[in-house]
């Protein structure tokens, strides 16, 4: 797809709708730095299970 195009058509349009929505996705996503801590291997169970 290329970023600029003068004569978009429907297909085009919906390419860039879509990446954008994609791109917008990636920012809700939590990301955590570093190293986490945890207790007990139940509790690094439940962390992971709630991420996803």
């Amino acid at each position: 797809m290329d970023l600029w195009n003068m004569n978009p058509d429907e297909e085009w349009v919906k390419k860039a709708f879509r990446l954008f929505r994609v791109l917008r996705l990636g920012k809700k996503l939590p990301v955590r730095r570093g190293i986490t801590k945890y207790r007990t291997i139940e509790e690094a169970a439940k962390d992971r299970a709630r991420i996803g």
